[in-house]
């Protein structure tokens, strides 16, 4: 019967393991790098959502992400993100 594994082709699953691995932990690092950059332009972007509410005087929405108050609202007759010109049935 014929071995599955030759003797002179094993080094090559460490390498391969090796490779394989060493890719895996710098993607690791790939996405850490890119949570945290997401997570500070997220902040940024909040802060500047709320310094725009509080100048022009209006309420922000606590808990509501996105929801600063600024623009047009679900109660006031339209739905978001279908424009300025798409009105809401009812």
């Amino acid at each position: 019967m014929r071995p599955l594994f030759s003797s002179h082709s094993l080094w090559v699953y460490p390498v391969y393991a090796g490779v394989g691995g060493s890719f895996g932990y710098w993607l690791m690092g790939v996405e850490q790098r890119q949570v945290s950059y997401l997570q500070a332009r997220r902040e940024t972007l909040l802060e500047k959502r709320a310094r725009r509410a509080q100048r022009e005087g209006v309420q922000s929405v606590e808990g509501v992400p996105g929801m600063t108050g600024v623009g047009i609202m679900p109660h006031e007759g339209r739905q978001p993100g279908l424009g300025p010109s798409k009105v809401m049935e009812q």
